[in-house]
Order: C-alpha cells, then structure tokens, then sequence
C-alpha cells in the first residue's frame, strides 16, 4: 500500500480526531510503517468500525484523494486504480463546492 504520513502536534490531535469521527465511525490504530528507504515509524492511522463495500464515495472525495495523489508523486498506475473507483453524486450540492473550495 502506498501513502502519506504526517506529523502533527500533539495539540492538533482532538481536531482531527474530530474531523476523521473518532468514536462515531472511526477507531484510532498504532501501526508501524515501512517507509521507501525500508526504515519504519510508529504511526497512528483510522480504521473504518462498519465497512460496507456497497457505499460509494462522493465524486468530491475522490477528487481529494485523487489531488492528494498527485500532489505527492504516487505511480501512474495507482493513480489510475484510484481514478477507476466508483463515486455517487452527493445530495448537497453545497457541501460539494464547500469541500473543493480549498483548491480555488
């Protein structure tokens, strides 16, 4: 698997607890990651409490994920997996705007 880690203060932590939905659909995980020069770090990461394969994420989301990729040099070809997912509309056309207003 390939992705991004991020150190944060100590004094952001309860914001992205938050903002991730620790407690209400998340749970927190210590994990030890490999990084490309094969040394490792003890990380935290959120883990999904009901995974239903059936949900779709919204187009928005993926465009998250998708600019994130980009942005930090993934593989053409996991770009690719990533771009092949299937999204649903989201009903409030509002939060779309809200969501990818951080790239205007």
């Amino acid at each position: 698997m390939i992705g991004v880690v991020y150190d944060i203060d100590d004094s952001e932590k309860e914001i992205l607890d938050r903002i991730e939905g620790l407690g209400s659909g998340y749970r927190q995980e210590d994990v030890v990651v490999t990084l490309a020069d094969r040394s490792t770090l003890n990380a935290t990461t959120y883990i999904a409490l009901d995974v239903d394969p059936s949900i779709k994420p919204y187009a928005w989301y993926l465009q998250h994920v998708l600019i994130g990729a980009r942005e930090q040099g993934f593989p053409p070809d996991y770009i690719s997996t990533i771009e092949a997912t299937t999204t649903h509309k989201d009903p409030d056309s509002g939060r779309r705007e809200r969501e990818l207003a951080i790239y205007a």
